[in-house]
């Protein structure tokens, strides 16, 4: 069994996150398709402006994705990761110290 985080209290342990990442990443998760902070507003307890600068520090991270041309956002692969409990802490955290595999068999 892995010693890995609830992810939704993952905030504890990864410098740049905030408690209200987790809800944002399930609310992305629930609907195909791009979405506004605005429209993520109507179903969080979060201003649209505090949202769309969650969205913006998730997309550092890839957890999600910004539209090119409007200010939408989507789920990623890896934010899916994350909300299954698949990332560790390490994983996100803001310096990655890099463990390059020089292993070359």
């Amino acid at each position: 069994m892995s010693d890995r985080p609830n992810p939704e209290d993952m905030y504890r342990e990864v410098d740049w996150m905030k408690p209200s990442d987790y809800p944002l990443l399930q609310e992305l998760d629930k609907y195909d398709g791009w979405h506004t902070p605005k429209n993520l507003s109507l179903n969080l307890p979060n201003t649209r402006n505090w949202l769309g600068q969650r969205c913006r520090k998730l997309e550092e991270h890839d957890l999600v994705e910004r539209h090119e041309g409007e200010p939408g956002y989507r789920i990623t692969d890896r934010g899916r990761a994350f909300l299954a409990g698949e990332l560790d802490p390490a994983d996100l955290q803001e310096s990655d110290d890099t463990d390059d595999d020089e292993t070359d068999a």
